[in-house]
């Protein structure tokens, strides 16, 4: 009796650090101002692109794409050279957003910062990072801002 007591004990410990844990991680999860509008992202950011999402890449470990390969197909704001650009999204502990949420083949005015660690970019989901491109216009997919393209690059600049 008293062995299964303590595998009981054990296994009631084991739950409860598990759960205190994931509770934990939960809480130190993403916490920023996601209500912030593109322009006013956008105004500060260190790279603004119109992309098309060419294809997801992930590591072996994990079952979710960490980053997707775009095709650049104009840059609004800042510098970088080249016709493709690597961004990285969300790993699950993270304030990005999942790369999956842009479809392959769609396309997208995008703000971002050069990664910490990584060989690319990064896109964030404090604020409004991205608007959905059709044709020449770019809207917004939570406020339905729109803005068209060749008219940004103006927009950004101005206090």
């Amino acid at each position: 009796m008293s062995a299964h007591r303590n595998l009981s004990r054990i296994t009631m410990v084991a739950l409860t650090s598990f759960t205190i844990s994931a509770i934990s991680a939960a809480a130190l999860a993403c916490k920023c101002d996601t209500s912030r509008t593109f322009l006013s992202v956008a105004r500060y950011g260190e790279l603004v692109i119109v992309g098309r999402v060419e294809r997801y890449q992930q590591n072996k470990a994990q079952r979710i794409p960490l980053y997707m390969d775009v095709r650049v197909e104009r840059v609004l704001k800042g510098a970088h050279s080249g016709r493709q650009i690597r961004i990285f999204g969300d790993n699950g502990m993270l304030c990005r957003p999942y790369v999956r949420r842009f479809g392959i083949g769609t396309r997208w005015v995008f703000v971002l910062r050069k990664g910490h660690r990584e060989a690319g970019y990064m896109i964030s989901i404090c604020g409004e990072h991205w608007l959905a491109v059709k044709g020449r216009w770019a809207t917004s997919t939570r406020s339905k801002a729109r803005f068209e393209i060749a008219k940004l690059p103006a927009l950004l600049t101005k206090p």
